[in-house]
């Protein structure tokens, strides 16, 4: 293994000054280029403004639509077609209406009368076939409850959603994966693990609602041995880095949180490549990049 050290010295900062102005030079000119092409290809963004939060089984959902570019949060007038549908708790499409925008508004309405009837949590979606062009994150959703009639008419204090059977009720969306309890992120400095050569690795540590968790100790085992080849802990924001030296297997991270052992696998091991390391924090005017490479590999 051969490794190359490379220090930039202060007397040398000129010559990076004149390469850090280059550099500016040109994210200006990514800049220009890039505020030119999004100012041609605007994205649209609608908005539904419902007359109630939760509705029962006959009422009519009144809604109101505002469509502007993403831009400047002007009336659009991309689009002058707006597609607004009522979906029932198994991702069924029941009531659908086309409606006609003019300066960015239009208005209307949609009867909950599905037969037969299911009370439960109902989505309700607006879009343009412009912002299908974006993907389904562009589309407009919100869900909203549809409670089963009351007992005693007039009674509407009474809000009962009945449970369904899957043999009534089939559904249609994609069951939901299920998120880990805890979530470990790894990002090795230079992309890749490499065997055999020094590798520091970045993590990020958060609970399922992405909620940072710090100071929390953990460790780094070979999977093939069970030996614990590193420690670490989670800093600021549960973040962190660990050092170690990988050899052709896969490694696992153990954290303890609450109590409760937590695993996440490492990212696969390369047999052969090249390991970027940079230090900057060893001398104050000067910065320090090692290269690595395995004996497969030549210049």
């Amino acid at each position: 293994m051969r490794t190359i050290l490379i220090s930039i010295f202060a007397m040398l900062l000129p010559t990076v000054a004149i390469s850090q102005t280059s550099t500016i030079d040109s994210l200006v000119m990514y800049h220009a280029i890039t505020a030119g092409n999004s100012g041609k290809i605007q994205q649209e963004m609608i908005y539904l403004h419902l007359d109630n939060t939760s509705y029962y089984r006959g009422d009519s959902i009144f809604f109101a639509c505002y469509l502007v570019t993403s831009g400047k949060l002007l009336p659009s007038n991309l689009s002058q077609t707006v597609y607004v549908e009522l979906l029932n708790p198994s991702g069924k499409i029941i009531n659908r209406c086309v409606l006609k925008s003019e300066n960015g508004r239009c208005h209307g309405s949609l009867p909950a009368n599905e037969t037969p009837f299911y009370s439960g949590y109902y989505e309700i979606r607006t879009y343009t076939r412009y912002m299908l062009n974006f993907g389904p994150t562009a589309i407009y959703s919100r869900v909203i409850p549809i409670y089963a009639p009351p007992q005693k008419e007039g009674d509407w204090s009474e809000r009962t959603i009945l449970k369904h059977n899957s043999k009534t009720l089939k559904m249609l969306r994609p069951k939901p994966q299920k998120v880990a309890k805890i979530e470990l992120r790894f990002y090795p400095e230079g992309g890749h693990l490499v065997s055999g050569l020094p590798a520091r690795v970045a993590f990020e540590l958060t609970d399922a609602a992405r909620r940072p968790l710090s100071d929390v100790a953990g460790r780094i085992i070979d999977r093939t041995t069970d030996n614990i080849v590193a420690t670490f802990r989670s800093g600021h924001m549960g973040r962190g880095y660990v050092d170690f030296t990988p050899a052709a297997r896969r490694y696992s991270a153990e954290v303890m949180v609450d109590g409760k052992r937590y695993r996440c696998d490492l990212p696969a091991v390369e047999p052969d490549g090249i390991a970027l390391r940079v230090n900057s924090q060893q001398e104050p005017d000067s910065v320090e990049v090692t290269v690595s490479r395995t004996p497969a590999l030549s210049y």
